[in-house]
């Protein structure tokens, strides 16, 4: 697991215990000053590319799952623009989804976006909580809908 952060540091925002456990972590790689500008794949998410923040150098990396952190402002300009925010630049989801994206009159599912296949939790959501518990459960309940969309 890679954790991306943009601060030179976890210690600026983290809490003391949650950076010693990652740092025990032998399969957890921190890596300071970097954004993320991009991904894709062929139906699912297989890469991202990586800029550093200090020589805007970037990397192209394997990648099967993202899950994002973003506090009070939500940086997702990398999504694509069909996939529709509020005037903050939240992602909306279910029913918060503009109508003319409904099928059949029927909104996306309560963690789905506009767009199909491309799923929202936790703080980058337009109207969560903003509590580490509720975006937990709501990371577990895409899972739910990542499956049905795959239909597994």
């Amino acid at each position: 697991m890679t954790v991306v952060i943009r601060r030179p540091s976890l210690d600026e925002t983290m809490s003391t215990y949650l950076i010693h456990e990652l740092a025990g972590r032998h399969n957890v790689v921190v890596r300071p000053c970097t954004e993320v500008i991009d991904g894709g794949g062929d139906g699912v998410l297989e890469w991202l590319v990586l800029r550093d923040l200090n020589d805007e150098s970037t990397a192209r990396v394997e990648a099967s799952g993202l899950y994002l952190l973003l506090g009070a402002e939500p940086h997702c300009e990398w999504l694509p623009e069909d996939v529709c925010r509020d005037e903050y630049g939240f992602v909306l989801a279910g029913r918060d989804v503009p109508e003319r994206f409904w099928t059949d009159g029927v909104p996306p599912a309560p963690l789905a976006t506009a767009v199909p296949g491309v799923f929202v939790a936790g703080d980058i959501r337009s109207g969560s909580m903003k509590r580490v518990a509720a975006a937990t459960g709501e990371g577990s309940s895409v899972v739910g809908l990542v499956h049905a969309f795959l239909g597994d």
